[in-house]
């Protein structure tokens, strides 16, 4: 679901993606899902290097 902590391990994968574009998609989203698992319950999901 989007936004839902089930896609985290699906979006990580695709960090270094050939194509950027999804690379950089998947990189966003993490953040906002961080951000709000963050606010919710204090997690971080974000690997490290990416703020």
């Amino acid at each position: 679901a989007i936004g839902d902590q089930s896609a985290v391990p699906i979006l990580q994968a695709n960090l270094n993606n050939q194509d950027y574009y999804l690379a950089e998609i998947a990189k966003e989203s993490l953040r906002k899902i961080s951000f709000n698992l963050n606010q919710k319950d204090g997690i971080n999901i974000l690997p490290d290097g990416i703020k």
